[in-house]
């Protein structure tokens, strides 16, 4: 026999409070189904209720028995907490008892081998002796005791705890299984926690593995609290320790400052309704449920952004290795910005909601060029924005903001981002300002305006006025401006253009007027919809393609335009992938224009169809080509001979033309040739002279060319 659970532990549940009428089933090793007996007695006599039933206090009654169980622990309401298999002999399911091989250990199990105390960072831990392990699935620790549940308010009342004993502390946010130590430490209040008993000072360490909880630190997330202090005491702690995930449970948090996230530091929110439907565009409600809101309380700085995550003025590199995800930042149209992104490299940030900023939604800019970092450089570059909505306004409550701003200023150096399912509601500010920026991919943008904003402004900053947005890539895209202002506008800055983008799939909608090209802007650019052109003083060259019919005879048009110094907007190259004709014929189309004094000619095309034109001329659709040698017999004077020469596809009327032969001609003999009769050339030779001439055996190259 053996006893199976000690009788003075306290057993607790997932959140580590006690597991008051908990329920422990046991069966046969192996089995979930078969129950086996256990005893209330050593000599194995008294039989026990199965399952056993805890007592108020989570502690278990006495449980002897033979050999092995498999043993699973519930709620009273029949929950199941956890399981172990195989219990028994030496097996126990007691806190700190000896390691066994075959028992599969979970997270925070603690078990002792080679005189040493363990705890388990995995679950599914079965078969890694922990001091052999190297710290894979075990690290050591200091329990030399079983644990015992304090109250955090009582923690002054109690005597001395035994330095290295583990116990579990609940209540004020504090929850957890601490290490005791006498050691002086900075008190840290979700970590480190002092309290003074009646032996003096003592400490609390936190025992964790993966994630810090901003609740450790005493967030309360009840939507009235400022945890503003609590929240960012955690980002600093993840800091402290090298980096860390900052964990923030779906909840509310009000903040009144900033929150600053650091290098190598995770700033996740673990709610999942960051993204509002369709119908809350037009109400402005972000009501969410189950996400993870942070909102500026009254008192919160304007001018200031609730996100910031910025390199410091002279630091020796920029920031890089950061994570925010999973926010609803409710700006509450108290705070300027969502969050402001400066001098910061190889960072994530996903699935994040701004909602009513007074300012610009999010800000992705540089330190200037006075406050360079000391090492590298000081650029926003090698990051990826995933799944980020900003509303700056809805039908009905249009302001000035703008949704996303990216300033390279002074030397374009926010480059090299990606860009993915954007989505931007704004009112009389832009969609999105993409200035002094190099080289970035934007892929699913689509913006709404409720007010006189354009959906996208490409510029150099004016002033500045000496570098450009250039080398943009955006991909099926929908900026959506105001009535009477462009979806997208792209501006010259003291004559330094907006150069070498790219727009694909491009589309516009509410109403919105063309995109606005300005002076020298260049870009290469597929899309539905035309372009509106401004006078400008360099020609400026446009790629588009539509898939609507035009004049109700094309699909699948590609026109390069450009505009003339007079101001016209000339169709240089206009390619028609699928004509149809009035006849209903089908055909492709390629037509190349000159322009002239005002006028627009047709220098040439080339259709399936028509053939190969000039000037506007007729078109050849065919140049046949055949050799042949031609045997002529002796020609008299003044008269000629005839033979035939088989070219297939000639027909009567098409264009013959003879090639000199190769072993000469007699000046005195002229050769024509024509179409006798389909797939026939004719090649005639005359004697123009005043004697018989015998030609001999002529090799001729005869050529038939075929208009429309």
């Amino acid at each position: 026999m053996s006893r199976l659970i000690d009788s003075f532990e306290q057993i607790l549940d997932g959140s580590g409070e006690t597991l008051a009428e908990g329920l422990l089933d046991f069966f046969v090793s192996g089995s979930s189904s078969v129950r086996k007996t256990t005893f209330a007695d050593a000599a194995l006599t008294i039989q026990n209720t199965n399952p056993v039933v805890l007592g108020g206090d989570g502690r278990c009654p006495n449980v002897f028995g033979a050999g092995t169980y498999n043993v699973i622990l519930r709620t009273s309401a029949g929950v199941q907490i956890l399981a172990r298999d195989p219990v028994g002999g030496s097996d126990s399911l007691n806190f700190g008892a000896d390691w066994v091989a075959s028992i599969s250990y979970s997270i925070s199990d603690a078990v002792r081998d080679d005189e040493k105390y363990w705890q388990s960072l995995t679950n599914s831990n079965q078969g890694n002796q922990p001091s052999l392990d190297n710290g894979s699935n075990w690290f050591e620790s200091d329990f030399k005791n079983t644990p015992v549940v304090i109250l955090y308010a009582e923690l002054d009342e109690i005597p001395a705890l035994p330095t290295g004993s583990v116990v579990t502390v609940t209540g004020e946010g504090i929850s957890g299984q601490f290490v005791v130590e006498d050691a002086a430490h900075t008190a840290n209040v979700g970590i480190i926690r002092d309290f003074n008993n009646s032996v003096g000072d003592q400490y609390l360490r936190r025992l964790y593995h993966g994630a810090i909880s901003v609740t450790w630190f005493n967030a309360v997330g009840d939507g009235v609290t400022d945890d503003t202090s609590a929240i960012q005491s955690a980002l600093d702690y993840a800091v402290l320790i090298g980096g860390d995930m900052v964990s923030v449970p779906s909840s509310t948090y009000i903040t009144s400052l900033p929150l600053n996230v650091d290098s190598s530091v995770s700033f996740v929110g673990q709610g999942t309704g960051q993204y509002p439907k369709g119908p809350e565009v037009a109400s402005g409600s972000v009501m969410l449920e189950n996400s993870t809101k942070l909102k500026a309380s009254a008192s919160f700085v304007g001018a200031s952004a609730m996100i910031r995550v910025k390199t410091d003025d002279g630091a020796d590199y920029t920031k890089q290795g950061i994570n925010v995800k999973g926010f609803v930042l409710d700006c509450n149209s108290i705070a300027a910005r969502g969050m402001d992104i400066t001098s910061v490299k190889n960072s994530v940030f996903e699935d994040i909601l701004i909602y009513l900023p007074t300012g610009i939604g999010l800000l992705v800019n540089c330190l200037s060029v006075s406050n360079q970092t000391l090492k590298g450089n000081n650029a926003t570059q090698f990051n990826n924005f995933k799944n980020i909505t900003v509303f700056g306004a809805y039908n009905g409550n249009v302001t000035t903001t703008i949704g996303i701003q990216l300033d390279g200023n002074p030397l374009h150096n926010v480059n090299q981002n990606l860009w993915e399912n954007i989505y931007v509601v704004h009112g009389n500010g832009n969609g999105i300002n993409i200035l002094n920026s190099d080289t970035d991919l934007w892929n699913r943008v689509n913006t709404l305006a409720w007010g006189t904003g354009y959906g996208c402004l490409l510029d150099g900053d004016p002033l500045v006025g000496d570098e450009y947005a250039r080398n943009i890539v955006m991909n099926n895209t929908q900026f959506s401006g105001a009535f009477g202002t462009g979806g997208l506008i792209a501006k010259t800055a003291a004559g330094r253009a907006s150069n070498f983008n790219m727009v694909f799939g491009y589309s516009t909608g509410n109403g919105t007027p063309e995109p606005i090209i300005e002076d020298g802007a260049r870009f290469v650019w597929y899309s539905e919809e035309s372009i509106h052109l401004t006078s400008p003083t360099i020609p400026a060259f446009y790629f588009q393609r539509t898939n609507a019919f035009a004049s109700g005879d094309t699909i699948g048009r590609t026109l390069s335009q450009g505009k003339t110094t007079a101001g016209a907007v000339v169709d240089f190259v206009d390619k028609r992938d699928f004509y149809r004709g009035g006849s209903g014929t089908e055909y492709g189309e390629t037509r190349f224009n000159y322009y002239d004094s005002g006028v627009i000619s047709e220098a040439l095309a080339i259709s399936s169809k028509n053939g190969l034109s000039v000037g506007g001329g007729d078109g050849i659709l065919k140049i046949l080509s055949e050799t042949a040698s031609l045997n002529f017999p002796s020609i008299a004077a003044q008269t000629s001979q005839q033979l035939t020469v088989t070219v297939t596809g000639a027909k009567v009327g098409d264009v013959v033309t003879l090639g000199q032969p190769s072993n000469g001609l007699n000046p005195s003999l002229v050769q024509t040739g024509y179409v006798s009769a389909t797939d026939t050339v004719t090649v005639r030779s005359s004697n123009i002279s005043s004697g018989a001439i015998d030609p001999g055996n002529l090799s001729f190259r005869v050529t038939v060319i075929n208009y429309n």
